[in-house]
C-alpha cells in the first residue's frame, strides 16, 4: 500500500469537504488508520433522502490505488444504487453494497463503450469517490442511475412510478436514517 497517497488522499478529502454542510468525514472507529474511513452524508432537500443521516465504511486496500477502494453504505436506504443488504463487509463483501463504476474491480482501468463510464485509475482520488457518493446519494445522473441498478425493486418503481419510489425513499429515510 502506498502510505504516503493514502494519507495525502484523505487529508485532501478532509480539507475539501471541510465546509461542506452534506459530508462529514473520519476515521473508522477503532481502527485509527486514514485508509479506514467513516463518511455521513446528509440527505439534500428536494430528494427523498432529505435530512437523512447515511453512513458509508470506506477502505483502501494493499493496492491502493492501482485499486479501488471498498464503500460498504451501511444505513438501509431504498435506492437503485444501493442493496438493502445489511450484512457486515468481508474481505470479498466490500463491493457487493454499493454498485458504481468506479469501485468496480471488473472495471479497473476500462471505459464502458456504451456509457462511457470509466472504471477505476490510480489517478483518481478520494475527493473524486466522495464527491460521486455524495451526488449518487443527492440523486444526481448519472451517478443515480436506474439503468444499472443493484436494487432491481428500487430501480422498477423509480421507472415505473416516481411518486410512489419517492415515498418509499422517503419512508425509509425516516425509519433509518433520521438521527436526533
Amino acid at each position: 500500500m502506498n502510505y504516503e497517497r493514502v494519507e495525502a488522499d484523505y487529508f485532501d478529502a478532509l480539507s475539501t469537504y471541510d465546509a461542506d454542510p452534506y459530508m462529514e468525514i473520519e476515521l473508522w472507529p477503532p481502527s485509527n488508520f486514514v485508509g479506514h474511513l467513516r463518511l455521513i452524508i446528509k440527505g439534500a432537500e428536494g430528494t427523498p433522502y432529505a435530512g437523512g443521516v447515511f453512513e458509508f465504511e470506506i477502505k483502501m486496500f494493499n493496492d491502493y490505488p492501482f485499486s479501488p477502494p471498498g464503500v460498504f453504505c451501511h444505513t438501509p436506504i431504498w435506492h437503485p444504487n444501493i442493496a438493502l443488504n445489511r450484512v457486515p463487509p468481508s474481505e470479498k463483501g466490500w463491493r457487493d453494497n454499493v454498485c458504481f463504476d468506479m469501485i468496480d474491480p471488473r472495471r479497473v482501468g476500462h471505459v464502458d463503450p456504451q456509457t462511457q463510464s470509466a472504471g477505476w485509475t490510480p489517478t483518481k482520488d478520494l475527493v473524486l469517490l466522495l464527491e460521486s457518493l455524495k451526488l449518487m446519494i443527492h440523486c444526481f445522473p448519472p451517478f443515480f442511475n436506474p439503468e444499472d441498478p443493484l436494487n432491481e425493486e428500487a430501480a422498477q418503481e423509480f421507472k415505473t412510478n416516481v411518486e410512489a419510489f419517492n415515498m418509499h425513499a422517503k419512508e425509509m429515510t425516516d425509519k433509518y436514517a433520521k438521527k436526533g
